[in-house]
């Protein structure tokens, strides 16, 4: 495992592969980011980041 240094590093699966995303942040030694998505009737969809993120780098 490879760890990184930056403490601002913030990885979000979304509506990707969850399953890789979090390969991906164990990986790199970090947590994956904490978010929710949930799709309205036209086929919009909202995103919510559920931790701090100000000043972080997302990936």
């Amino acid at each position: 495992m490879v760890s990184y240094l930056d403490p601002n590093l913030k990885v979000f699966s979304l509506n990707s592969n969850p399953d890789l995303a979090d390969h991906i942040a164990e990986h790199i030694g970090i947590n994956l980011g904490k978010c929710s998505v949930s799709a309205f009737s036209d086929g919009e969809i909202q995103i919510n980041i559920e931790e701090a993120s100000a000043g972080a780098m997302s990936m």
